[in-house]
C-alpha cells in the first residue's frame, strides 16, 4: 500500500494506541556471511566487520524493500513505530541500514550494548 493510497482507522483518538515493531536485522531483514554464496547468487551489498577485519557480503530476504515501505505507511498513519534490534556491532548495523534505509527512516535503533543484562 503506498502512501498516496493510506487508509485511515476511524477510532476515538483517546484509544488509538502505535503499536511498536522491533525487527532483527539478521537473519530477518538480511543474511550476512563472510562467503559470497553462488547457490544464493550474487549478494546484495558488503559491509566491513571491524572486529574480524573482513569482508562480509549480505544478502536481503525477498520483497525486503515492500516490507519495509508497507511499515513506514502504517507509521505515517500513526498506526506503528519501527525500531531495530541488532546483537552485532554499532558500526555493523549503522553500514547495513545505510543500505537498506537510505531514507533513514528507521529512528529507532538498539544494539548490542543497549540489550545487555547484569
Amino acid at each position: 500500500m503506498s502512501s498516496s493510497t493510506c487508509r485511515s482507522r476511524k477510532r476515538k483518538p483517546a484509544t488509538l494506541e502505535k503499536l511498536l515493531v522491533i525487527l532483527d536485522i539478521d537473519q530477518t531483514l538480511v543474511h550476512s556471511t563472510n562467503k559470497e554464496s553462488s547457490s544464493s547468487g550474487k549478494s546484495n551489498f558488503t559491509v566491513w566487520d571491524k572486529i574480524r577485519n573482513e569482508q562480509l557480503h549480505v544478502y536481503t530476504r525477498p520483497y525486503l524493500q515492500l516490507f519495509l515501505d508497507e511499515l513506514f505507511d502504517m507509521e505515517c498513519n500513526k498506526i506503528v513505530e519501527v525500531a531495530i534490534y541488532t546483537a552485532g556491532t554499532q558500526d555493523y548495523a549503522d553500514e547495513v541500514l545505510k543500505s537498506i534505509d537510505s531514507k533513514h527512516r528507521i529512528k529507532h535503533r538498539f544494539y548490542r550494548q543497549d540489550c545487555l543484562f547484569d
